[in-house]
């Protein structure tokens, strides 16, 4: 498994060429902490191609998150795919070019924005602190009672 994702120009000579493989987690620079991590490697699916005085570099790149719940806090694996990686590298001055930083940018821009074990959690209670996913309470639904703030909508500024 790879740390780094680096292309050769000189491997281009011929045409295409097809880059597959994986990269280790840590190229994602992500600190593990309680609501996510990448326990995953990066998987990669790229073909390069020389184009005028360039490179393109097209393809896939995927992985799978550890991910704690925003609703219920219980943990999950999360897949992460983006399947419209599209890189154009022109203005080389070195043979070497180093991937690793695009991809990265690639995979951590389609990480979910809200992370939810699925669509219809039902989170934990606000009263009682059970999740509601696991056995429901009988609590009173707060969102039904009357807010202290009602007043303030009724004053005529």
């Amino acid at each position: 498994m790879a740390d780094k994702l680096i292309l050769n120009r000189n491997d281009l000579r011929d045409g295409r060429l097809q880059l597959t493989g994986n990269l280790d987690p840590v190229v994602f620079d992500i600190t593990k902490d309680k609501r996510l991590s990448c326990p995953s490697p990066l998987d990669y699916n790229l073909a390069a191609d020389p184009v005028r005085e360039g490179v393109l570099v097209k393809g896939a790149v995927a992985t799978q998150l550890r991910c704690r719940c925003d609703r219920c806090l219980a943990y999950y694996d999360q897949p992460v795919n983006s399947k419209d990686v599209c890189h154009f590298y022109e203005e080389l001055t070195e043979d070497l070019i180093d991937l690793t930083a695009d991809i990265r940018e690639d995979i951590v821009i389609a990480f979910p924005q809200k992370f939810l074990c699925s669509t219809q959690c039902k989170g934990i209670c606000p009263v009682c602190g059970q999740n509601r996913n696991a056995r429901s309470c009988t609590c009173v639904d707060t969102t039904d009672l009357p807010s202290a703030w009602n007043k303030l909508d009724g004053l005529q500024l």
